[in-house]
């Protein structure tokens, strides 16, 4: 009786063979807290002369920069908004539908007046002058930003302006900080100069374009009358006699003018009078800006954080510097686990060579084993 090669264990055999070779490529990485810190102290030296370099450095760069002062003023809210308005603004807040449009007279539309190009170049247009020292003196913000370009000169000046509203009370908050206390207050000042001059002169509304339209109509009714009334004289000039004329067509004539008159001159007077309502209601119709704290001269400087700025870059160089020393020793680490994978590559390569030429050797020597064969060597096997 025939007996079959037991090829389950050397398959077996086979699989704990191949994955002998794989085990020398595990990785030798590992993090070791207590030698880390062992890192740490043996590189404290340079650790301590790295931070205290940054440190001194920064404090150097801060020691250079000039002071800033910085110059504060708040506008309280104006102008009317219907209950309509404010539930459709605390809808809009969760969602539900869209915000109301501010009202042409309120001042939630100060903030985006007071970045515009129009205020922002009035402003650079300024001459300011600033008293220092007992000196007397006039800067020019393009002397003061070092550029005549009038792009830079909007985003520097953008740069040191601060404008914030307060969405729940409505105050506005502006802020400007130069270098010298006096400057930022002259300039904090032209901003609100500039706010009200565009509200009272440039600013176009209803109110202003129907005074404009009844002031040209009253000018026109005034030529008018005044040719009417022309006319009429004329006419009793020549007919001395209208009154005791019993011609129909002169008294036709003579009404007709009257009539004309009169109609010139109601419409004069009605015209008079609208204008001069409609004067009331431009005046009443400027927004006007109630501020509720004038541009501050400040006494102490807002800045640089001189201390603050130091510590904080002698923490970020600690940082960087822990973090290159780890960095490098988890390197370190990879670097020597190659090389001892590289040294033990070439036995693990010699071994599974000879292993795959013995392995086919047995193939060789060994009769067909398809699976036609194993079925006739079966047949026999079973007859018995």
């Amino acid at each position: 009786m025939n007996r079959t090669p037991d090829t389950n264990s050397h398959d077996t055999t086979s699989t704990s063979d191949s994955a002998r070779p794989s085990r020398s490529f595990q990785s030798d990485i590992e993090i070791n807290p207590v030698e880390f810190i062992r890192l740490l102290k043996k590189n404290s030296r340079l650790i301590t002369a790295i931070v205290i370099g940054v440190m001194v450095l920064a404090a150097g760069v801060m020691v250079l920069t000039p002071n800033r002062y910085r110059s504060h003023a708040s506008i309280l809210p104006s102008g009317s908004r219907d209950r309509l308005s404010g539930l459709m603004d605390i809808a809009g807040q969760f969602g539900v539908g869209g915000s109301a449009s501010a009202d042409e007279n309120s001042s939630a539309l100060y903030p985006s007046i007071l970045r515009s190009d129009l205020v922002r170049d009035g402003i650079l247009k300024k001459r300011y002058e600033i008293t220092s020292g007992g000196d007397h003196r006039a800067i020019e913000l393009p002397e003061y930003f070092a550029t005549d370009d009038p792009t830079e000169l909007r985003s520097a000046l953008s740069k040191i302006t601060s404008v914030s509203e307060d969405k729940k009370l409505g105050i506005i908050r502006l802020a400007v900080e130069t270098t010298d206390p006096q400057l930022s207050q002259a300039i904090l000042s032209e901003y609100l100069t500039q706010l009200e001059t565009y509200l009272r002169v440039k600013r176009h509304s209803q109110a202003r374009e129907n005074e404009t339209y009844l002031a040209d109509q009253r000018v026109l009714r005034s030529i008018e009358l005044t040719q009417a009334e022309d006319s009429l004289q004329q006419f009793l000039k020549v007919n001395r006699n209208w009154n005791t004329s019993s011609d129909p067509q002169l008294q036709t004539e003579l009404a007709r003018l009257r009539r004309e008159a009169e109609l010139q001159a109601k419409t004069y007077l009605l015209l008079s009078q609208q204008l001069e309502l409609a004067r009331l209601e431009v005046q009443k119709d400027i927004p006007i800006v109630r501020v509720l704290d004038e541009p501050s001269l400040p006494t102490k400087k807002s800045g640089p954080r001189r201390t603050f700025t130091t510590l904080l870059a002698g923490c970020l160089a600690f940082l960087l510097v822990i973090s290159w020393l780890f960095v490098r020793n988890l390197w370190r680490q990879g670097m020597a686990g190659v090389d001892d994978n590289s040294d033990a590559g070439g036995d693990t390569d010699d071994s599974s060579l000879h292993y795959r030429q013995s392995r086919l050797l047995n193939l060789l020597r060994r009769p067909d084993r398809s699976p036609s064969s194993r079925t006739d060597s079966k047949q026999p096997t079973e007859h018995r």
